[in-house]
């Protein structure tokens, strides 16, 4: 009986250690409190969608204005007319990327302030003004196209001299004792590009910014074709526009006096889209010079 009992009191005590080791090892490896961070994910982690590089604006290889320079990224050329001016500008040939400007004696006028340069002959006389080129541009287009009454200019006197009554035979004739002009009747119809020129030296001899005026209007907003007469002279031959503000880009071309390459102007200090410059408070500005909205006028015809 004795025995009996003592078999008994064991098999208490070894229960109530087995109780207490369960409880040990319940405290020892706790439930995750609902507050504490998840474990970290095995699964791959994503690879990020590169961002794409910016357009770049300038293209050492393109042969025209619209080939040379890319529109900045978020912009859009304006859509011009197949054959029209505006294509004929945009399209006009550039000099090889690495050209300076040259004038009339084959002499550098500029090698830093132009980001390109027409390849358009300027001749071998210094018989320009600042604006001539200007002129140029223009009058050779409508050449191109046979529209000879359109090429019609004044003179500083007021004297208007088109190539359709140069063509026809007509020459200036100017009285040496009054300065009177007028056309006498000394040619033949004549309207090949070697009389167009000739009709063009007569011109520029006897005319300047000043006289211009007479042949140009207000332009209430910008297109390309349109001209500033100040800071010697400039031509708006590309034009482009933010898809999302609608804010307008533009590039210009200028000449200069004495006669040499008509170049595109770099755009002004810090202006990553050079030589594209934006229309701000109303003017343009380049490397060189800036230029008034209220200054910019379009040719009357």
């Amino acid at each position: 009986m004795r025995k009996h009992n003592f078999i008994l009191f064991a098999l208490v005590i070894a229960l109530s250690l087995l109780l207490s080791s369960c409880d040990f090892f319940a405290a020892e490896s706790p439930s995750p409190s609902p507050d504490e961070p998840e474990p970290p994910s095995l699964s791959p982690t994503p690879t990020p969608t590169p961002t794409p590089s910016p357009t770049p604006i300038f293209v050492e290889t393109g042969a025209t204005v619209e080939e040379r320079f890319n529109v900045p990224d978020g912009f859009t050329r304006v859509s011009v007319e197949s054959g029209s001016y505006e294509e004929y500008l945009r399209k006009q040939p550039l000099k090889n990327a690495k050209s300076a400007v040259y004038n009339h004696k084959g002499e550098t006028v500029s090698s830093a302030m132009h980001a390109a340069v027409f390849s358009k002959n300027v001749g071998q006389t210094d018989r320009c003004q600042t604006t001539d080129p200007l002129i140029n541009l223009r009058s050779a287009y409508l050449f191109s196209k046979s529209s000879f009454d359109a090429i019609t200019y004044h003179f500083m006197n007021g004297f208007e001299m088109g190539f359709g009554k140069w063509s026809d035979g007509y020459r200036v004739n100017i009285d040496p004792k009054t300065n009177k002009v007028d056309w006498k009747k000394t040619g033949t119809v004549d309207a090949t590009a070697e009389q167009f020129e000739k009709y063009l030296t007569v011109l520029f001899a006897y005319s300047n910014a000043t006289s211009l005026k007479q042949d140009v209007d207000d332009a209430n907003s910008p297109q390309i074709g349109d001209i500033f007469l100040t800071n010697g002279g400039a031509m708006i031959i590309d034009m482009a526009i933010d898809n999302e503000t609608a804010q307008k880009i533009v590039i210009l071309a200028r000449g200069g006096s004495p006669t040499h390459d008509v170049y595109i102007p770099k755009g002004g200090e810090n202006n990553a889209l050079s030589p594209w410059c934006a229309v701000e408070n109303s003017q343009i500005s380049t490397a060189e010079f800036s230029y008034s909205m209220a200054d910019l006028k379009r040719f009357k015809n």
